[in-house]
């Protein structure tokens, strides 16, 4: 190999490298700084929860709460018509299509969704009994908050004509979950954690000021 071509891809791999630390460390910086440091939990509000699997974090809230009644924006099945939760992740429509499981997991799923995909989606999960998940952090919030919350949640539907969130026709995971066309651009700096966070700072919660990774919403909560 020509000793200027192997320069030039050394030069390549120092400077993909160094990019790559200095994302890492301002995640981590940022991630662990956080913002709204003055929250406190409400005495008297609703109680909304994070899950997360280390990853990817959704949000929890009722299906009626301080005037919001979900079950008109994302209408249940039949079997889901008295369940008291719904659950809302973000992120790539493929990336959250072909990773069902975490042994779908693929490098390339994941390069594409980093590469500014505006082909995103909302995971909307309706949860019948919110107790039995174990990996949940709650959260009481005033109503102002919590409205607050669930407008950036609403905003982030596509719409149709009629001015209803536009599903999307894949089938979920289980008989419990749906997929919404979404607006916004996955990217490297706007992940699905990040959407998160954006819509808790939002309503005051405390989170990171940049959180792309998870521990950026739950290290604070």
């Amino acid at each position: 190999m020509p000793l200027l071509l192997r320069r030039t891809l050394a030069g390549l791999g120092l400077g993909f490298g160094l990019t790559v630390a200095v994302y890492l460390g301002a995640a981590l910086l940022l991630g662990l700084l956080p913002t709204n440091r003055g929250f406190a939990p409400a005495q008297d509000g609703v109680e909304i929860a994070v899950t997360s699997n280390r990853f990817h974090t959704d949000v929890i809230l009722p299906t009626a709460a301080a005037g919001i009644d979900w079950t008109r924006w994302c209408p249940p099945d039949p079997g889901d018509a008295a369940a008291d939760h719904i659950a809302f992740g973000w992120g790539d429509r493929a990336f959250y299509l072909e990773t069902r499981r975490w042994a779908d997991v693929r490098a390339t799923t994941a390069l594409r969704a980093l590469l500014f995909s505006s082909d995103v989606v909302l995971h909307v999960t309706y949860v019948g009994d919110v107790a039995k998940l174990g990996e949940r952090q709650r959260i009481m919030i005033a109503p102002d908050a919590y409205r607050r919350l669930a407008e950036y949640i609403r905003a982030s539907f596509r719409i149709d004509a009629a001015g209803r969130p536009s599903g999307r026709p894949e089938p979920g995971y289980g008989p419990h979950d749906a997929f919404y066309a979404a607006v916004g651009t996955y990217s490297p700096f706007q992940t699905c954690n990040e959407w998160l966070a954006a819509g808790l700072r939002r309503a005051g919660i405390r989170t990171g000021w940049w959180a792309p990774f998870a521990f950026g919403i739950t290290a604070h909560l």
